[in-house]
């Protein structure tokens, strides 16, 4: 089969050596037979574009030209490529990137063997050598309803002539999204798509841009909406399509549901009533669709507690109850094709649903002809990934790898594959939607398979040619632990789709491995010695071969280690100072380079911790992770707007950072360019502008580079820091380079060069250097971005005058310029080069003797930094400058640059710096000093550390041990109420695997990081311990100002003699750090000083009397006595309570007991067990009781008493030194001693009989609670507090 290529390239002002490296990229592939066809729109300034290629054309007959008469678009310009094409496939190629070498070859080699019509391989990125490329895009095969999310496929594509001529070419109304819709219609015309996993394109990133990251990419989106709801509807289906926050590129397809099918929702797997009751109710209350059915399959059980379940919320004909056990998939087969409807929904009752519209999300898919299963994304109990699909390999033991396991939820996933829909080969059974008449085509359940039946069922259906879909617009969270398949069962199963595994994934490229590593940390040397030691003892030989074979991916594959992509479940959240949000595109380096990158620089100079991320990818709960916020160029999005609301309810400092006066309309219609671009053009400018200074507005204060911008600035923020542009370390140092480059390297003598390198590096320096003697003096203007047009152009009679007085000097012109009529005379005398990387300028600054930094009078250029004076300075080369701005305010004139205001004066100036070197010298080398002294990022970022720190409010962190809400921890979590209503940024640390991004404590919300899941970096300006099991992160963690510790209890003795923990416990007596020690109780102050010799500081506890108020009893009838305390833990002394009452009379005496964590022991007499009871709900219990037992022997203070007495109710109490503090007894209590029971029973009969002292106790016990109410306490909590650091 003879098979040409036609490469299509539409050009486009292509720079000059883009457009080399990517002809060169085709001419040197190793398959010949191609042409490459060019079709160029390139504007009169960019007239080079066609010289260079009509050169090449000159020597290469396969190289196709044509110049288009005007721009037509992509969708044009590229359809003008086709028109001069003859051959019979078509590649496309854009017009800054490159091919590999085996392109072609490997695309040419699956034609022949595949007849494929429709071709697509991976790419990757670079900036300057493909040999360094990065980010690679590891694609799945071709997938449908993948490609209807987003354009996957991209780079490298091919199709042939044959299947372009069905389709039709490239439409201009879908221009910005036009190769999405190509591909849509493409594919769904081919007769064979295959998918080459391999890197044979390289996509070439690089800065350009003239909006200076103002942009809205809203008709790309629309453009790409429209075409996939096209596709759609050629179908015959009806849709809508949507794109979700911060995902405007993923797109979301609402299938419109045809007619109203019924449902049959499986629900099996359980024996707990509570959790089928609780998945039931999720899904009833999230299912977004009304027409459902229940079957319940359960193996154990009272049907009567099921029925009565369902009958709360369904008529009788609409459920059906049968006992089956799930692993015999016969019966159940039998069972589903007598009572399943239209659709089945299998659900394991251990689930709880968390997405709204569950039903009709998974719905929506599964009524697609083409679609089998469809499951949801399924999460696990800790908040980590459980399913999100499952892909077939042979790497690991049990045949299959769940997609994503481990990753966090807030995980988007390789390639964002958590967040929009994709196919996948199989799907757990704890989950899953299927068609019931595809369900029986397919046999139903196979009865062979018990751990692999769900997936034995969905490999059935890809056999069956159809598509399983899995969505994460449903989720579901199991509650289930993890299993394992017995191994003949895996055996069995690889046995029987053998075929399958001899085949990748179509679904799991075969490159990232990152699903089976289980190496999620960045591996050392070291550390892979020492695994590598554990798995040959504990595995042997082949063991550890198998593992390597892993690591590497097997086969050749290659593991996640060596791709950009880290799952989340290996990204620990942060807890760090300053958070930076760029709001400029990434085709916009620069300006985040001098007020991002620079800024981190100077603050992490300063100790201040920092991070950044782009204002597209925000998630507003990054706010728990940062102290403040400072917002770059960012123009206002939903995301930008949430952040910045939560991050002042937290008290956190928000600032917006700007060096343009992009951020009012009024500034940037001043703007000469803006002012010249088309209406819609201007729209969209303009659109991002009005943002830009929305998200201004609602910050606290501002950061800026001049006093010009400073001063317009103060009008939209109350505060506003100036600090100028600065120059990186690396460009102090990559300076330093230049200048030895160029002034001591070529005059050293050639034997003192110790190397190669250096000696290749001194003859380059000695050429350059041969030249610049040679040539007159060379003026060098560096211009940034085309809107310096107006500046050049004031200065132009002035150059105009030099080049004709001296024809020896020329003139360097880098960056984007249009070039005047009246220089082109001087066309011999002007050197132009193109926008450079920064890294290069250095270089290019000091190969001239006179830098230019003109800039016209306009509030917009008042406000401009100085930048061009300060890496001319760096590398010292003198600097004629415009008298106004930051150039007035940084420049000493005739010191340390040139000051002009008239064109005589840059005349004058010009000529003064030509005619006397000894002139430019001295104003370059005062300009150096200075500027190296005044303008680099470790010496100057002090002023702007200090700022921040003091517009920040001061942090208060607690340590709990866990989330659960028990006695202590609401103690400290009260107090954090207390500082947050003074204003504080207060937040939780929790030293608990089991933790949540927020815990919520009498309706205030505090944000929650884990000692398990983050690393600390931010400074905190008072954190405090509240158990001896949290204060070791005080010793260890250094970055703290005020470190204390909440004594709430005397720990050691919470553990039997010898328990190890008691040695750790009496460590936190004994700090190796200074410890501010704090107490609830005056028993615990007492100790502390006189065991430890710590004077601590007393916090009285209280209480809440507006939740615990009192409501009197009545003893007439049946008595209820509770008993309080977690029976696990033997200071609580629960079973002394226990053999209390069992000496009273069961028809007298009801006994209710109350614990968070405990269970009653067999033994106990229980007629009421409460468990787990939210604090908010505890009151009530108290007052439906007439006595509280309690009989603890070691408290710090002890709630439940007080609880008690302050609802009312009377306590019967062993007493102890935390008690000691308010009961009294015969007062406020009845006292029995440890052990006494006649004491403990006499007392509960005389509170039943003795009306007198039951009213003395009602009526002290309730004035003891009211004097404790946290009222009358919490300002002296709260100012106890800010006492100890000064803290604001």
């Amino acid at each position: 089969m003879n098979i040409k290529f036609s490469i299509l390239v539409p050009l486009y002002n292509t720079p000059d050596g883009f457009l080399r490296d990517m002809i060169g990229s085709v001419q040197g592939q190793i398959y010949k037979n191609w042409e490459l066809c060019l079709a160029d729109a390139s504007d009169e300034d960019h007239s080079y574009v066609e010289e260079v290629v009509k050169d090449y054309v000159k020597k290469d007959a396969r190289i196709k030209y044509k110049k288009l008469t005007q721009n037509g678009g992509i969708s044009d310009n590229t359809n003008a490529c086709i028109d001069i094409s003859a051959g019979n496939y078509f590649a496309l190629l854009d017009h800054d990137d490159v091919l590999d070498k085996k392109a072609l070859n490997e695309v040419a080699r699956v034609i022949r063997k595949t007849q494929a019509d429709f071709i697509y391989s991976d790419e990757a990125k670079f900036t300057t050598s493909i040999e360094d490329w990065f980010a690679p895009n590891y694609k799945p095969d071709f997938s449908k309803y993948e490609l209807r999310a987003h354009n996957y496929i991209c780079h490298l594509t091919v199709y042939s002539r044959e299947l372009l001529e069905k389709t039709g070419k490239y439409r201009k109304e879908y221009d910005g999204s036009q190769d999405h819709d190509m591909v849509l219609r493409l594919t769904e015309k081919a007769n064979r798509i295959v998918h080459i996993p391999k890197i044979l394109y390289y996509w070439r990133v690089h800065g350009e841009s003239v909006s200076a990251g103002v942009e809205n990419k809203s008709y790309a989106v629309d453009a790409a909406k429209n075409a996939v709801k096209a596709q759609v509807e050629r179908a015959g289906l009806r849709c809508e399509v949507v794109t979700h926050a911060p995902f405007s590129l993923l797109y979301h397809v609402l299938y419109e549901i045809n007619g109203n099918p019924e449902i049959t929702v499986v629900m099996y797997g359980g024996e707990s009533t509570e959790n089928f009751q609780r998945s039931f109710e999720s899904l009833l209350f999230n299912a977004g669709y009304q027409h459902l059915n229940y079957l319940i399959l359960i193996e154990k059980g009272q049907e009567k507690d099921y029925r009565k379940i369902l009958s709360g919320y369904c008529e009788e004909q609409d459920y059906h109850i049968e006992q089956v056990r799930w692993k015999d998939k016969e019966k159940v087969n039998k069972i589903l094709s007598q009572y399943g409807r239209d659709y089945l929904l299998f659900l394991n009752i251990n689930s709880e649903i968390e997405s709204k519209d569950f039903v009709k999300e998974l719905l929506m898919l599964a009524q697609q002809r083409d679609i089998g299963f469809v499951g949801p994304k399924i999460m696990a109990r800790d908040n980590t990934v459980k399913g999100a699909g499952i892909a077939l390999t042979k790497a690991v033991d049990t045949g299959v790898v769940f997609r994503f396991k481990g990753e966090l939820e807030e995980s988007d996933g390789y390639e964002a594959g958590l967040r929009h829909i994709r196919s996948a080969s199989a799907f757990s059974e704890e989950c899953l939607m299927i068609q019931t008449e595809k369900f029986e085509q397919l046999g139903g359940f196979s009865k062979e398979y018990q751990w692999y039946s769900a997936i034995d069922g969905c490999l059935k259906a890809r056999e069956k040619g159809f598509d399983n879909v899995w969505t994460p617009y449903a989720q579901v969270t199991n509650y289930l632990s993890e299993t394992s398949p017995r191994a003949d069962e895996t055996a069995a199963f690889m046995g029987k789709w053998k075929k399958l595994y001899a085949q990748e994934d179509p679904y799991y490229n075969k490159a990232v491995r990152y699903d089976v590593d289980h190496i999620h940390d960045k591996n050392t040397v070291s550390s892979l010695c020492k695994k590598s030691i554990n798995y040959l003892q504990e595995e042997g030989v082949q063991g550890l071969l198998e593992r390597i074979s892993v690591y590497r991916g097997g086969a050749g594959k290659r593991s996640s280690l060596h791709i950009d992509y880290e799952p989340k479940v290996a990204k620990k959240h942060v807890y760090k100072d300053v958070l930076f949000i760029n709001g400029c595109a990434p085709t916009v380096p620069h300006p985040p380079r001098y007020r991002v990158t620079h800024q981190r620089e100077q603050l992490e100079a300063c100790n201040i911790s920092t991070g950044e991320v782009y204002y597209e990818e925000l998630n507003p709960s990054i706010v728990n992770e940062y102290r403040s916020f400072v917002f770059f160029r960012c123009p206002y999005t939903e995301q930008v707007g949430e952040l910045i609301r939560r991050a002042k309810e937290l008290g956190r400092l928000v600032l917006f950072d700007i060096d343009d006066l992009v951020i009012d309309t009024k500034y940037t219609d001043t703007i000469p360019y803006v002012m010249s671009l088309n209406a819609e053009e201007k729209r969209i400018y303009d659109d991002g502008v009005i943002r830009m200074g929305k998200t201004l507005k609602l910050c606290d204060g501002a950061i800026t580079t001049t006093e010009r911008l400073a001063e317009e600035l103060s009008h939209y923020v109350p505060k506003v820091f100036i600090n100028r542009n600065v120059a990186s370390e690396r460009m102090y140092e990559l300076s330093e380079k230049a200048i030895y480059e160029r002034d001591v390297l070529p005059y050293l003598n050639k034997e003192e060069l110790l190397s190669q390198k250096s000696l290749y590096s001194y003859e380059k320096a000695k050429e350059k250097s041969e030249q610049r003697s040679q040539s007159g003096i060379r003026i060098g203007y560096f211009s940034g971005s085309i809107t310096h047009n107006d500046d050049f152009d004031m200065i132009r009679p002035a150059l105009i005058k030099i080049l004709k007085k001296y024809p020896d000097t020329s003139l360097h012109l880098v960056g984007e310029l249009d070039l005047p009529e009246e220089l082109k005379p001087f066309k011999k005398q002007i050197v132009v080069a193109p926008f450079t990387e920064w890294e290069k300028l250095p270089f290019l600054i000091a190969s001239v003797d006179i830098n230019l930094a003109p800039i016209t009078v306009s509030i917009f250029n008042e406000a401009k930094s100085e930048n061009k004076w300060t890496e001319a300075a760096l590398v010292k080369v003198p600097t004629v400058a415009s008298a106004i701005g930051a150039f007035k305010a940084a420049i000493i004139n005739n010191e340390t640059g040139l000051l002009c205001e008239t064109v005589d004066d840059w005349y004058e100036a010009l000529e003064k710096l030509i005619l006397n070197q000894k002139e430019r010298k001295r104003l370059a080398e005062n300009a150096y000093r200075y500027v190296v002294k005044n303008y680099i990022t470790t010496y100057t970022g002090g002023k702007l550390a200090n700022f921040i720190k003091e517009n920040r409010s001061s942090n208060v962190a607690f340590i709990l041990p866990s989330l659960e809400i028990s006695g202590g921890i609401m103690v400290a979590l009260k107090h954090a109420c207390f500082l947050k209503q003074k204003g504080l940024d207060v937040f939780v640390i929790n030293d608990n695997i089991k933790t949540k991004s927020e815990i919520k404590f009498e309706k205030t919300k505090f944000p929650v990081l884990s000692t398990k899941n983050a690393d600390f970096f931010g400074r905190i300006d008072v954190c405090i311990a509240t158990m001896w099991s949290t204060e070791y992160f005080l010793e260890i963690y250094r970055n703290i100002s005020k470190r204390c510790y909440l004594v709430q209890n005397y720990e050691t003795d919470f553990y039997e003699p010898n328990n190890p923990l008691r040695i750790i416990a009496e460590r936190t007596y004994h700090p190796q750090v200074g410890l501010t020690y704090l107490t609830i109780s005056e028993w615990c102050k007492q100790w502390l000083k006189e065991n430890y010799s710590i004077e601590a500081t007393y916090m009285p506890n209280g209480i809440d009397t507006e939740l615990f108020y009192p409501r009197e009893r009545s003893f007439d009838g049946k008595i209820r006595i509770l008993i309080e305390g977690d029976s696990s833990v033997y200071y609580k002394n629960v079973d002394e309570s226990f053999r209390i009452v069992e000496k009273l009379d069961k028809d007298k005496y009801e006994i209710w007991y109350l614990s968070y964590e405990g269970k009653p022991k067999e033994w106990y007499h229980v007629d009421k067990f409460f468990n787990r009871v939210p604090h908010a709900e505890v009151a009530d219990i108290y007052r439906e009781c007439h006595i509280l037992l309690k009989s603890s022997i070691l408290e710090s203070f002890s709630y439940p008493p007080l609880e008690m007495m302050a609802t009312g109710g009377f306590v019967v109490v062993v007493p102890n030194g935390g008690n000691a503090e308010y009961l009294r007894d015969g007062e406020n209590c009845l006292l029995y001693q440890r052990g006494d029971i006649p004491a403990a029973l006499e007392a509960i009969e005389r509170l039943c009989e003795d009306e007198i002292i039951r009213s003395k106790l009602y009526r002290n016990g309730i004035e003891t609670a009211q004097k404790r109410s946290w009222k009358n306490i919490n300002d002296y909590i709260a100012t106890s507090y800010e006492s100890l650091n000064n803290i604001k």
